[in-house]
């Protein structure tokens, strides 16, 4: 397979589009291209992620701020803001409840975020191609699914995919649920994370008219 300048061999998903399995044509290499919305309101807000903050009237402040391994920011004047663990949609409730600790009025405050932390997702089990992927806390279980070449059609469940945190359980989804309801497997991913395909178990094949 070619190789680009710096990147993994291009994956042909021609055997995802050809197969009669139901729900193989979810992975054809559209999710591996397309990074997480940084926009989630449920998003956590986790160490190493990105976060732009603006000040401005009495103060003026505009910078590109990492939540350090203490889970803080540092801001002039403020000090650390402890950020880490806390959802998306409280990041400014957060920083205004901070900022009245030094600034009785005339400061206004923006903050948002702007660059999810970057981890490294380890894929296995019925995938055509197990290894360790990149991306970023923001991403969905699809994506780094579909840089593994997605599920096995032939030996992967679809039904039982699993993300594991050491020997903790994180997640289990249908990707059915996916499919056909639109909703997507809703955890967030951290470095060295597992996603897990089990084994298929019971097949079913139908014929005649059926759509699916």
């Amino acid at each position: 397979k070619p190789v680009p300048p710096g990147g993994r061999p291009v994956f042909d998903y021609t055997i995802n589009l050809t197969t009669d399995v139901f729900g193989a044509n979810l992975f054809t290499g559209a999710f591996a291209a397309s990074a997480g919305s940084i926009f989630n309101p449920d998003h956590v807000i986790s160490i190493g992620d990105q976060l732009q903050v603006r000040l401005w009237g009495a103060f003026n402040f505009d910078a590109l701020l990492t939540v350090d391994a203490q889970g803080n920011i540092f801001l002039p004047q403020v000090g650390p803001i402890s950020v880490a663990g806390i959802p998306n949609r409280e990041l400014q409730k957060r920083l205004e409840e901070s900022l009245r600790r030094t600034f009785k009025s005339n400061v206004h405050s923006y903050i948002s975020l702007a660059v999810a932390q970057p981890v490294r997702v380890f894929v296995t089990g019925f995938v055509y191609r197990p290894g360790m992927y990149e991306g970023t806390s923001t991403d969905s279980v699809l994506r780094y699914l579909d840089q593994a070449g997605g599920i096995d059609a032939e030996r992967g469940s679809f039904l039982d995919v699993k993300v594991m945190r050491g020997s903790l359980q994180r997640g289990q989804f249908n990707l059915y649920d996916s499919l056909l309801g639109g909703r997507l497997p809703g955890v967030q991913l951290g470095d060295g994370d597992v996603i897990l395909v089990e084994p298929r178990k019971s097949i079913f094949k139908v014929l005649g008219l059926a759509e699916n």
